[in-house]
């Protein structure tokens, strides 16, 4: 992904409950900031510097994604990111 400012839909609608542990990111170069949002609000804690070297930030506080939720991820401060890897980690709340 050689992300352009702007928000990015990852998941529309959530089929189940999910909660929200951690954001990896790293890019091949450059760097840009890393938002996650569910429905709009922020994960609590502070989001990702995409950048050469890996980051992890951990997510305890608005972090729920309910079911039929929306998680989207919003780029901001690209300076010329490119080939940027984003992984969300996540527990499932199974019925």
């Amino acid at each position: 992904l050689s992300p352009a400012n702007g928000d990015y839909t990852l998941i529309q609608k959530a089929e189940r409950a999910m909660t929200v542990t951690s954001v990896v990111t790293q890019s091949a170069s450059g760097s840009a900031t890393v938002t996650l949002k569910i429905d709009g609000t922020p994960l609590g804690g502070t989001a990702n510097a995409a950048s050469t070297s890996e980051q992890t930030q951990t997510h305890s506080t608005a972090n729920i994604i309910p079911t039929g939720g929306k998680l989207t991820m919003t780029v901001s401060s690209n300076s010329a990111c490119q080939k940027a890897a984003i992984q969300v980690n996540y527990t499932e709340t199974i019925p």
